[in-house]
């Protein structure tokens, strides 16, 4: 990834901590977000990653949902997904949130 930066922006497309998320992971994906968080202040890349709504249903992964939000800069839904509009509320209390997150 630092090679290519050299060259441009890196664009790429996440999908790990969704698949920790979905094992349960959960402490080992939040530190997956804080690794490509530290990797992109070391390297121009732009990274979209992609959640499914079902891996936090559980009331006992609402914590990690709203760490996961806050690692990322911005933070998108489909108008089309309820759950995923209704986990986002219900995580973060009301406010505003999404399922695809963008470091």
């Amino acid at each position: 990834v630092m090679a290519l930066s050299r060259r441009g922006r890196v664009r790429a497309y996440g999908e790990m901590v969704d698949m920790l998320a979905q094992r349960g992971e959960l402490p080992d994906a939040i530190a997956l977000e804080q690794f490509w968080n530290d990797l992109g202040s070391r390297a121009s890349i732009f990274l979209m990653c992609g959640y499914s709504a079902a891996h936090f249903v559980s009331t006992g992964t609402h914590r990690a949902l709203i760490d996961i939000c806050k690692a990322h800069s911005g933070v998108h839904h489909h108008a089309q997904d309820p759950l995923a509009n209704w986990l986002l509320n219900t995580a973060h209390n009301g406010s505003r949130g999404s399922a695809a997150l963008r470091h």
